[in-house]
């Protein structure tokens, strides 16, 4: 049965930009397996893919034409949009001072693509008609087609200045993560995704916590040579919660011998192209843990097909549920297989739900962390302001449980 919100854009408009899920290629191998080998169209440089390790034979030639098959389903409906954004992207490699030189020496076309596959989420992202989404479902090596949601970043409602000292944050005492460090467990060894607006490569509660980084420019593609950075605070401010070291003002990373695989997506251009590179490159990198604080208002099922190829990859993501206030979420953040990521207060209770989920299905919530309004994080200036969302009112908010 064909996704409605795709359905009401095809009758409005007559197109719509659809993810595309695919099936596992023969053999249980992953269909990124044959896409892996398409070097002439992928959008960032890749390793072996999981199937190609494991001893599974795809040519070059068989991966051209899975392409070329999927290819030919898909529109570019309005030009104008595509060839802006490219043009933008040239203009911006050779005046953005940031960016390396080879970055502004890397032949770019302003031919919009057709379509983007992203090979170890066995995914593909463009525009159809109804033609184009009635071929693709008839496509015995596609799983499924929904219309591509846009999602935007949850961000604090506020910062104000918070005074250093070396002090471990409330929020890690609430959590229990000291107790963890005490047992030996403190992150060593664990690489964690995070696609947000990048992350300040100097600061010196992220020292020797990047592992990598890449930039995704407003197309989706990967900035060559890109070095870390952070285009908001945002990113910055919550790798320090992901991964910040112990230092002169104070302790508030949650893994601090932990690293960060850390991707710029957002915030515009294309984002879900954006996001989607940022995700395929990030389990690339051998991530098991994805952090995100990306959303849709309400719940909506239009991210599930994404965050099902992430679980089928191996990752974990770690969502954030919104800042919107009590009887408020975000999808992804509330689905039931992602762990969700909400914000309490010093004397708040732990999260559960007292009144029905507004979420509109039985499945139970996964357990969910309770994270830190107030906790100090790491901003791009080197300060450690204070970050805060609405207060969540337990026993009513709808859609967390008790911690246990």
């Amino acid at each position: 049965m064909r996704d409605s919100a795709l359905d009401e854009a095809l009758t409005a408009i007559g197109y719509a930009k659809v993810i595309v899920a695919l099936h596992p290629g023969d053999g249980g191998a992953p269909i990124g397996a044959a896409v892996a080998a398409m070097a002439s169209t992928a959008a960032i440089p890749r390793r072996p893919s999981a199937g190609a390790r494991r001893g599974v034979a795809v040519t070059a030639s068989a991966a051209s034409s899975l392409e070329l098959d999927l290819q030919q389903h898909f529109i570019v409906p309005n030009e104008a949009q595509p060839l802006s954004l490219a043009a933008a992207v040239l203009r911006t490699d050779v005046t953005a001072s940031r960016r390396s030189k080879a970055a502004s020496k890397q032949p770019k076309s302003a031919s919009p693509r057709l379509m983007r596959m992203y090979p170890h989420l066995r995914l593909a992202i463009g525009y159809v008609n109804n033609g184009g989404a009635t071929a693709l479902e008839a496509d015995s090596r596609v799983a499924s087609v929904v219309k591509a949601p846009e999602l935007s970043l949850i961000r604090p409602v506020a910062a104000r200045p918070a005074a250093p000292g070396k002090v471990t944050s409330w929020g890690i005492l609430r959590l229990g993560a000291d107790k963890l460090w005490a047992a030996g467990f403190e992150g060593e060894g664990v690489v964690v995704g995070h696609l947000d607006t990048g992350v300040d490569g100097s600061h010196p509660a992220l020292a020797g916590a990047i592992a990598a980084f890449a930039e995704f420019d407003m197309t989706g593609e990967l900035v060559p040579g890109a070095q870390p950075r952070d285009s908001a605070q945002h990113g910055t401010h919550t790798a320090g919660t992901i991964v910040g070291r112990s230092g002169p003002k104070g302790s508030f990373g949650v893994a601090p011998k932990a690293k960060l695989a850390s991707g710029m997506v957002i915030e515009g251009g294309q984002t879900i192209d954006r996001i989607l590179s940022g995700m395929d490159w990030m389990v690339e990198q051998g991530c098991h843990i994805l952090s995100m604080s990306l959303g849709l208002r309400g719940y909506t099922p239009a991210f599930q097909t994404v965050i099902d190829s992430l679980r089928a990859a191996g990752v974990l993501p770690v969502i954030a549920v919104g800042n919107e206030g009590p009887l408020t979420s975000r999808s992804p953040g509330n689905y039931a297989n992602v762990v969700s990521i909400g914000a309490a207060r010093i004397k708040s209770q732990a999260f559960r739900a007292a009144r029905p989920s507004i979420v509109p299905t039985n499945r139970s919530f996964p357990r969910s962390l309770r994270q830190a309004s107030g906790w100090c994080r790491a901003s791009p200036t080197g300060d450690l302001p204070k970050w805060t969302a609405p207060r969540w009112q337990p026993p009513i908010s709808p859609v967390w449980r008790r911690c246990s």
